[in-house]
């Protein structure tokens, strides 16, 4: 289960990492993307991209997809799952009951539980070859992610550290602000 909830939290984090450097809800196929710098809701600048830019983006933006791909298996397995939990949200009871001295272990309540615990094991591990697939393009994609930063950080290293959002497209997009 730690390595199911690690694939899923890499997932995660990686998906929200490429999705925060590389939003383009446009296609690419008539106009190159842009590097589009903000700052508190202000655009700054927008740059064109270098050939080895657009290189890197499109490599990620390939692995991307794929990585997207590769997670609809996890999709079903957590529906699956999903149903199991709530049927462990469902038994009802304590299964040890301490009153004074005395202690009362409800077995039956313990075997349903470990039994919709095995048939969940069973699942994760019907899921394994998905997983390690997952977890495979994964490290893929963070290596593509870093390489994209990498070749982009020259055009907006101009801004520092200072807070600014990046957004990678055909068109400026309409940044929305929240006060």
């Amino acid at each position: 289960m730690k390595q199911f909830a690690l694939v899923m939290l890499s997932s995660a984090i990686l998906t929200a990492c490429a999705v925060a450097n590389a939003t383009s809800d446009n296609t690419l196929e008539n106009d190159a993307p842009n590097i589009y710098v903000f700052n508190d809701c202000k655009r700054l600048d927008t740059i064109a991209m270098t050939e080895s830019q657009l290189t890197a983006y499109h490599a990620m933006k390939a692995d991307e997809v794929k990585l997207k791909t590769l997670e609809k298996p996890m999709k079903s397995m957590e529906r699956e799952l999903e149903k199991h939990e709530h049927a462990l949200d469902s038994l009802s009871g304590d299964m040890v009951i301490e009153d004074g001295d005395t202690v009362v272990v409800n077995k039956q309540l313990i075997k349903q539980h470990e039994q919709i615990a095995e048939k969940m094991e069973a699942i994760v591990r019907s899921h394994s070859k998905d997983i390690e697939a997952l977890e495979l393009h994964a490290r893929q994609f963070e290596r593509t992610a870093r390489d994209f930063e990498a070749v982009i950080q020259p055009s907006i290293s101009k801004y520092g550290e200072s807070n600014i959002q990046i957004s990678i497209g055909n068109k400026a997009p309409n940044w929305q602000c929240e006060v």
